[in-house]
Parts: C-alpha cells; structure tokens; sequence
C-alpha cells in the first residue's frame, strides 16, 4: 500500500498506556460489522455509522476467501465480495459506511485483510442521527477501493511483481480467471454479513441505503433490484432473513482477506 496512506488521519492520544499514534478508517462491506473488524483489528475504538460522498459499492471482485471457505457458487456464480468504486453521479446519496480507528501497529493486518485493494483518503461525514458525536464534524479516513478500476494485468504486476509464479501460489491455485468480473453476484454468506453489519450500525435506514448504493458487477443492477427479485419486499425480508441468519463463518472467512 501507499506509504502516504499509513500517516492519513492520524491523531495523537494523550491516554497513558495508550497507542501515541492513531489511523482512521472507513469500512463499507464487511467492516461494517464492528464484530468482524474486530477480528482482524481487535484495538480498535470509536467504532459508528458514517456518510461517505462519492463513492459507490460494487459486487465485482471474485472473493478467494469465501473460495477458501467453501460459500462460493460457481454453479450459480455467486462469487463476489464487494468493492467501492467512485460515483460518477453527485446526486447519489452518499454511502453509509463505519468509522473507526486503529493503532498505527495494526495497519499492516488491516491491508493483509484487504489485500486486493488499493488504498486512499476518503471524506467522512457525520450520519445525521448518529448517537456517538466524537467523529469531527467533517474528516478523511483511509478507504480501500477497486484496484486500478478492476484492472487485473495491473494487480498481478503491482503486487506480485509480473511472477505467475507467485501469484498462482497465492491465488492461482484457488482460481485462475480475472480476479474483476461483470458476470457475477454476491456470495450469500457475504452478502449476509454485509447486510447485517449496515442493520446494526444502521437500522432499517442503514440496510434500505445498502441496497440502494450497492451495484452487481453489470455495473448497471443495484443491490435493491437484485434482492427484490428474489425476496419481494427487500428491506423488510431482508430484516426478516438476518434475524435468523449465522454470520460467524463469513465473519471468519472476511478477517482472513477478501
């Protein structure tokens, strides 16, 4: 990642005992559930909703972990983990997202856990009905986004040096195809996961914006069309579903990396 990313946000503490150096971070997909960021990130602090302009989801990156964990689909291609991608249309509301921050020392398993992203300074806004008020008023934060707008070829090169070699070791092994596709669709545990983490640092509000600032990989469809199609009434089944859905083991397969 940008050596400039790992100073973005960063606040000094004056709590003895405390890290002197913290990083902030947006989270948008699985580190919406403040239980899964745990896993990976457990120091964490000042975890609460958020708006985030500019940017929107995408479910088009092939998730090898969920591949790892056996909640892939090919048969039906429900393959993807999700991606944020900058909105090209301002009259979009803005995304809802969790913010919190880290230690400094925790920053290298937060990109191991993102690692097929690349990484940037994102606004942060203030959710209006928020009931925590320590975010200021206005801030940036660091968010991971599509990497080089889903270029393969790019990703093999920046992060493997060209060497097949060391990426078919890492993730060839796994799946050998395009790691961004315009063919596939969520994978239902993750997608799960997702839902929930925006119910619980959201509500009703937090799933109905999930929906509607979230893309299928067609770059076309968004989230709410996809869950109406196949549940009716999204929001509301969607809500009926998670009350009695498990998460914890697309929770494990998320702290892994995507």
């Amino acid at each position: 990642p940008p050596s400039a990313m790992q100073n973005s946000s960063a606040s000094i503490s004056t709590s003895s005992g405390e890290p002197k150096e913290w990083v902030s971070i947006v989270g948008y997909g699985s580190l919406l559930s403040e239980k899964s960021a745990r896993k990976t990130l457990p120091s964490l602090r000042n975890f609460q909703p958020v708006m985030v302009p500019g940017y929107r989801r995408c479910f088009n990156l092939v998730s090898i972990s969920q591949i790892k964990w056996g909640f892939s689909d090919w048969e039906t291609r429900k393959v993807a983990a999700v991606v944020a991608q900058p909105s090209k249309d301002d009259r979009k509301a803005p995304m809802l997202a969790s913010y919190f921050e880290i230690p400094k020392a925790e920053l290298p398993a937060y990109y191991r856990r993102e690692a097929r992203y690349e990484f940037e300074k994102a606004t942060v806004l203030p959710r209006d009905d928020a009931k925590k008020t320590s975010t200021p008023p206005k801030t940036e934060a660091i968010i991971c986004i599509e990497f080089k707008g889903g270029n393969h070829e790019a990703y093999v090169k920046t992060m493997f040096g060209g060497d097949l070699t060391k990426y078919n070791k890492s993730i060839g092994k796994y799946y050998d195809g395009p790691l961004w596709r315009k063919d596939i669709f969520p994978v239902d545990q993750y997608l799960n996961l997702c839902l929930k983490g925006a119910f619980e640092i959201g509500g009703e509000e937090g799933v109905k914006n999930f929906l509607e600032t979230s893309f299928l990989s067609d770059e076309k469809t968004s989230l709410k069309e996809y869950v109406a199609s196949k549940l009716g009434n999204p929001a509301a089944k969607c809500l009926e579903d998670l009350s009695n859905c498990d998460t914890s083991k697309a929770e494990s397969a998320a702290a892994v990396l995507i």
